[in-house]
């Protein structure tokens, strides 16, 4: 059986039991209770008896208004062998979509388990360490890039020490 504690600051706390929360209507909330321009409080979610790394997985939601972290949405694992953090689609045909600030899905990976670009809204994938920069997947705008006789539209561009390299990529 689990506990709901319902409370303020400062304040008195009630406590109310259940082994299961169900919401009774097609949309259900779980929210702070803040107005906006003032939604400066953080939504935390435990599997654990705490909060913690520590104590096992959890979510932390910050409202826009929280100093210094507005806005952040963290899936923090336990701090076990085992806890980690993974996402899954159990319909072949749903993805697992990264999307642009306007919505857009740019990326996603489908029930195959491949990283597909949006070819209309998809950007490059890149990896930065020290001076050195690499932009996986693109397509030069106009391509009179050979290598041999084969024409090179693909590519992958390597920065090291501020010097641009393109390594063509080939179609299976």
């Amino acid at each position: 059986m689990g506990q709901i504690i319902v409370g303020r600051p400062g304040g008195l706390a009630s406590t109310a039991t259940f082994e299961t929360l169900i919401g009774r209507t097609t949309s259900n909330v779980i929210r702070n209770n803040t107005s906006d321009g003032a939604d400066n409080a953080t939504l935390l979610i435990g599997g654990g008896g705490s909060i913690s790394q520590t104590r096992g997985a959890f979510l932390e939601l910050q409202g826009n208004e929280v100093a210094s972290v507005g806005g952040r949405f963290f899936i923090i694992g336990g701090s076990v062998a085992t806890g980690h953090v993974g996402f899954q689609t159990s319909h072949a045909s749903a993805s697992i979509q990264f999307n642009s600030a306007n919505g857009s899905a740019s990326w996603s990976m489908d029930g195959n388990g491949d990283f597909l670009q949006n070819v209309t809204n998809g950007r490059r994938i890149q990896f930065n360490r020290a001076n050195q920069t690499f932009n996986f997947a693109g397509t030069m705008a106009t391509s009179s890039a050979t290598v041999g006789t084969t024409a090179v539209s693909n590519w992958i561009e390597c920065q090291v020490a501020g010097n641009t390299r393109f390594i063509p990529s080939y179609a299976a």
